[in-house]
């Protein structure tokens, strides 16, 4: 019997009856899922390591912080050159 299974609610034993067990691929699926996640943690790590090395950041905790105060400063000396006093 195929039931569609899209509307039960997430506790309901009618989400969960009739699965049937795990296809034979899916540790393979787990696994290079878990690996592709490693894949992009460690990218965006490298990226935030170099963001951390442009600001001249010395603590991760300070990143968006220190962003901030960067892109106030700009934003600031846009201001005085536009009013042509710089």
């Amino acid at each position: 019997m195929n039931v569609d299974r899209m509307g039960a609610a997430p506790g309901d034993p009618e989400s969960r009856s009739e699965l049937g067990p795990a296809p034979a691929n899916f540790h393979d699926c787990t696994e290079d899922r878990i690996e592709r996640e490693r894949r992009e943690l460690q990218t965006l790590r490298d990226r935030h390591r170099e963001m951390m090395d442009l600001l001249g950041c010395q603590r991760p905790d300070k990143l968006v912080h220190d962003l901030r105060n960067v892109l106030n400063e700009l934003q600031l000396l846009r201001m005085l050159a536009d009013s042509g006093k710089c």
